[in-house]
C-alpha cells in the first residue's frame, strides 16, 4: 500500500486524472497503518486525503468517510473525546452535504461516534441528542443491528447519567425484550441490563451504588474474558465508565490511564 501512495505521489498527474483511484489506495494504506496502532502515520494520511482538490463526488465522499473514520476512531481509542468534539461540526457539514448519498450503515456509525464523543466529554444532552437519531429512524436500526444494540445499551447509561430513573426502568424492559427476540443478547449485555432491571431499584445509598457497580465490573471483567464477549465492549467501553463511577473520576481519565497502562505495563511482583 505505501508503495502504491508514494507512485502517486512521484506522478502528481495521476492524482488529478485518477483522483478515486488514489484517494482508494490512500484509504487502504491509512486503514492498514490503523490496525498496526501507527496512529502518527494515519494523521499524516489523513491530511494528505483531505489535501485532494476533486470534481469528483465519489472521491470527496471518500475523503470524508475514511479520514472522519478513522479520526474518530483513534481520537476514541485515546480517550480524546473532548477533543473529538472539536470536529463535529465539520462531521454535521459532511452529513448534510452528501445527504442520500452516503450508505445508512455509514451513517449510523457515525451518529453512534458522534454520541460517544459527547458521552465521552461528559455532554451527556448533546450524546441523548445523537442517540436519539439512531432510535428515532428505523431505517438505520436494520442497517447496522449490532450499533442499533450498542445504541440502545448507551442510551439507558445516558439517561442514568442524566438522572431520568424513571424512564430507565421503563426503556430497559423493552430493551431487553428486543435484544432477546433478536438473539442479539451478549452476556455481558445480560449483565448489565439485570443490574439496571432488578438491582438498581433496590439501590438506595450512594455508598451501596459505588458497592453494585464495583461487584458489576467484576463480573463484566469475568465474562470479557472470553473475547467474543469482549467484542461487545469494543465500542462501548462499560468497564472503564463502571471504574470512573467507583472512583468518582471523568470517564475521560479513566480511558486514558488505560491506554497509558497498555503501552507501560505495570511491572510483575
Amino acid at each position: 500500500y505505501k508503495k502504491n501512495v508514494e507512485l502517486y505521489d512521484m506522478h502528481a498527474e495521476q492524482i488529478v486524472e485518477q483522483p478515486e483511484g488514489y484517494i482508494n489506495v490512500v484509504s487502504n494504506y491509512v486503514r492498514m497503518c490503523h490496525l498496526f496502532n501507527e496512529d502518527e502515520t494515519c494523521t499524516l494520511l489523513i491530511e494528505k486525503m483531505r489535501s485532494v482538490s476533486t470534481k469528483s463526488l465519489k472521491a470527496r465522499m471518500a475523503i470524508f468517510k475514511v479520514s472522519y473514520e478513522i479520526e474518530l476512531d483513534i481520537l476514541i481509542q485515546q480517550g480524546r473525546f473532548s477533543e473529538g468534539t472539536r470536529i463535529v461540526n465539520a462531521l454535521e457539514h459532511g452529513l448534510a452535504l452528501y445527504r442520500g448519498k452516503i450508505q445508512p450503515n455509514v451513517v449510523m456509525l457515525f451518529y453512534f461516534t458522534i454520541a460517544y464523543i459527547h458521552f465521552g466529554a461528559g455532554d451527556y444532552s448533546k450524546a441523548l441528542q445523537w442517540i436519539n437519531k439512531i432510535l428515532n429512524d428505523k431505517l438505520l436500526h436494520s442497517s447496522r443491528p449490532d450499533f442499533y444494540s450498542f445504541s440502545l445499551i448507551l442510551n439507558l447509561v445516558i439517561h442514568f447519567e442524566l438522572g431520568n430513573t424513571d424512564l430507565i426502568r421503563h426503556a430497559v424492559k423493552t430493551v431487553y425484550r428486543y435484544l432477546y427476540t433478536a438473539n442479539r443478547l451478549h452476556k455481558s449485555e445480560e449483565c448489565v441490563l439485570n443490574f439496571i432491571r432488578i438491582k438498581l431499584p433496590k439501590i438506595e445509598t450512594t455508598k451501596k451504588l459505588i458497592t453494585a457497580f464495583g461487584q458489576l465490573k467484576k463480573e463484566l471483567e469475568e465474562i470479557t474474558a472470553d473475547r467474543y464477549e469482549k467484542l461487545s465492549l469494543e465500542y462501548l467501553d462499560l468497564i472503564s465508565w463502571l471504574k470512573s463511577k467507583i472512583e468518582k473520576r471523568p470517564f475521560e481519565d479513566v480511558v486514558r490511564e488505560k491506554v497509558r497502562e497498555s503501552f507501560h505495563p505495570a511491572p510483575d511482583n
